[in-house]
């Protein structure tokens, strides 16, 4: 909990996509790791609104062999 009414989950997603993904073109065989964080606000017991951040420029990065 960062204060009051928000709680901060931190969280990785990964893949390793075939096709085409980002504007790429790819087999299957390189993957990406990425943080994301979510901060809820709470209300009355309830989420009542979520901030979402996905680190995308690091996955293109990992996919494209930029890392």
């Amino acid at each position: 909990m960062i204060g009051g009414n928000k709680v901060v989950v931190r969280s990785v997603a990964s893949g390793s996509p075939k096709g085409t993904f980002m504007g790429l073109e790819l087999d299957g065989t390189k993957s990406f790791k990425i943080d994301t964080t979510d901060i809820h606000e709470i209300e009355g017991g309830q989420i009542v609104r979520v901030h979402h951040l996905e680190d995308w420029a690091t996955a293109i990065k990992q996919l494209s062999g930029r890392a």
